[in-house]
């Protein structure tokens, strides 16, 4: 059944998916203006809550985590994003904002509309998909660069990012930008159509899986001299300083973070990144120290429980639902060990997290294990007692070989009763467990097993 919450939405895409396979065929013949109004409604009917919270647990998730083109445009990249949202959503937050996935397609012309366009457009609704059960759960929202204000509002929201914000970032920007300087490598090359591109490679906290491609139409005009020389030409790292060549990667990350902090300023949501980048440049601007790694936490997480990196997110969720109080109190605990992490980085963070994990989760297992054999012990001494009073009383002739009698020598029906209740109570859990703190990440470790 489709959730309420998505019903507007459904409204205008249900045309278009009556006949999946022929969506992506209806999309590209789609003329420029009839897509972009496709877009604008798409927008419009996306939902919108209005939120403002103080909750630790509402987070602002970066480019990277919203599924959006920067750092990596290529699709299974891009859905291997979503999927780790999707999986802190259900283990942490409240709710995760992520940047609207649509708005940037509605402000375009009709003449700039290209194949470019049209694939954004298709991942947009994937998007849109692929958190669907979060979505209508509220565990995912949407926020929007665009947002109406009152003057008193917009003032200070203004006085907030140039006069307080605004200058914390510009100062570490210089510093960012020559360190990244100094440690990526640059090439200027076209492609066979005659397109220039450039190559970045650098360490994968700041360039994904280490290697990085721009591409362009027509080259910046500070760096059309380098395409009249013989290429691939390999920039030096002077040429690299004086060109700002690190700044294809650092201006959109300072973009991103000044949007994050937008919107933690209006909303009071906490910074969401995958990215050591981000937390560096965020962490140096922003005395919240608001701010959380999703790949800290689920790096650790799976670490002691691997499932986490296949579990069925819909299984998360009704876990979620079904222990909602012990959900509750594992978030707290983990809560309480992260702020312990403050200023640590992220094999460490891990470290402090599995030291009081893991030996949680081996506790209760043992608990577990001890339990069931106690119960197996009972249960076999009961069987073994009633069995030997049966055949003692079949062989003497005291007892009629009936089942009435059988079951007077197990000791009735309440010992019956008893022998099958023990036998039940081994498929189900100690009660006792169910006061350990990371109860409920005990439970997720359970899902596949």
């Amino acid at each position: 059944m489709k959730g309420e919450i998505l019903e507007e939405f459904d409204s205008v895409m249900d045309p278009l998916i009556r006949k999946p396979k022929k969506l992506a065929d209806k999309v590209r013949k789609l003329d420029a203006e009839k897509l972009i109004e496709l877009a604008e409604r798409c927008y419009l009917a996306l939902p919108y809550p209005e939120h403002n919270s103080s909750s630790q647990f509402e987070f602002i998730a970066n480019s990277s985590l919203s599924g959006g083109r920067f750092p990596c445009a290529n699709a299974p990249c891009r859905h291997s994003k979503l999927r780790e949202l999707s999986i802190f959503a259900a283990l942490y937050a409240n709710r995760v904002f992520i940047r609207d996935p649509f708005e940037k397609l509605v402000y375009y012309d009709p003449s700039d509309i290209s194949d470019t366009y049209r694939l954004e457009f298709f991942h947009s609704l994937s998007t849109v998909y692929a958190l669907r059960p979060l979505i209508e759960q509220g565990l995912i929202g949407f926020a929007k660069d665009i947002m109406a204000l009152c003057t008193r509002h917009h003032n200070q929201l203004v006085r907030h990012i140039e006069l307080t914000y605004e200058p914390k970032l510009k100062a570490v920007e210089s510093d960012i930008k020559l360190h990244c300087s100094k440690i990526i490598s640059a090439l200027l090359d076209r492609t066979s159509s005659g397109k220039p591109f450039i190559e970045l490679q650098g360490p994968e906290y700041l360039i994904p899986h280490g290697i990085m491609y721009w591409h362009f139409q027509k080259l910046p005009p500070h760096l059309e001299a380098f395409a009249h020389r013989e290429l691939p030409h390999k920039f030096s790292q002077a040429e690299i300083i004086e060109n700002d060549i690190a700044s294809l990667v650092t201006d959109k990350v300072f973009d991103d973070i000044l949007f994050q902090e937008w919107h933690s300023w209006i909303s009071g949501t906490a910074f969401l990144s995958d990215s050591d980048i981000y937390l560096t440049v965020s962490r140096s601007a922003n005395d919240k120290n608001a701010q959380l790694s999703a790949d800290e936490l689920l790096g650790s997480l799976a670490h002691n429980v691997p499932v986490i990196h296949n579990a069925d997110l819909i299984d998360l969720l009704k876990l979620r639902q079904h222990e909602n109080e012990s959900f509750q109190v594992y978030r707290d605990a983990l809560s309480a060990l992260l702020k312990n992490t403050a200023g640590r980085k992220g094999p460490e963070i891990r470290e402090m997290l599995d030291d009081t994990i893991r030996p949680q989760l081996h506790k209760m297992d043992l608990a577990v294990k001890n339990w069931k054999a106690s119960l197996g012990r009972t249960t076999k001494n009961k069987v073994l007692f009633g069995s030997a009073a049966v055949l003692t009383g079949l062989y003497t002739g005291i007892l009629p070989p009936i089942i009435g009698d059988a079951v007077a020598a197990f000791g009735g029906y309440s010992a019956i009763e008893s022998l099958l209740s023990n036998m039940n109570e081994s498929l189900k859990e100690p009660t006792t467990i169910k006061e350990n703190n990371f109860y409920f990440l005990w439970k997720v470790q359970k899902l596949q097993t």
